[in-house]
């Protein structure tokens, strides 16, 4: 008798599980979105964090005019491998790079040495062209200024994208995570 309550109770119990995973089933389904990076604003995001890192570490040995040739070659590399691993997410990329060397030097709002223009497709296409400055030098007075007062994240908008990371980079100060 006892062992046949224990199978009537361990169906009992089997079958109100079902039915419960049965009825939240649907809500489930419906929260199981793709992760965010993958989708295409994103992409470009970090594409953009990419180039801005090449640009940051670029060596500032040479003339201007050779550190820009050097620049773009290596920008060519970076955006082909970019291109191969956006493919396997099933995206298509394609790129155009225009290059102004005489720019070089320049600091916003003066105009860019690098307009990348991107279009990425996919079910719809996403098309952009990003401004972007070399900054040869940061200035330390700058950075340690926005440093001691907590400026650092306001690098990026007083001088131009990337001036943060090239404080850290350059002189070890505003290394902080976002926001300091």
């Amino acid at each position: 008798m006892k062992a046949q309550m224990f199978v009537v109770t361990a169906i009992f119990l089997a079958t109100m599980l079902f039915s419960v995973q049965q009825a939240f089933i649907t809500y489930s389904k419906i929260d199981m979105s793709e992760p965010f990076d993958t989708k295409q604003p994103y992409i470009i995001k970090n594409i953009i964090r990419s180039v801005n890192e090449s640009i940051i570490n670029e060596p500032s040995s040479g003339t201007q005019l050779a550190q820009c040739q050097r620049f773009q070659r290596n920008l060519e590399e970076l955006l082909d491998d970019l291109k191969f691993d956006v493919s396997r997410e099933g995206y298509l990329m394609e790129s155009k790079i225009l290059m102004n060397c005489v720019n070089w030097g320049n600091a916003y709002p003066a105009s860019p040495p690098l307009k990348l223009s991107l279009r990425l497709s996919e079910t719809y296409e996403y098309n952009t062209i990003i401004d972007f400055y070399h900054i040869p030098v940061t200035v330390f007075a700058i950075c340690q200024s926005a440093d001691i007062n907590g400026l650092c994240d306001g690098l990026e908008i007083a001088y131009s994208p990337g001036y943060k990371d090239a404080c850290c980079s350059q002189h070890s100060l505003c290394c902080c995570v976002s926001p300091c």
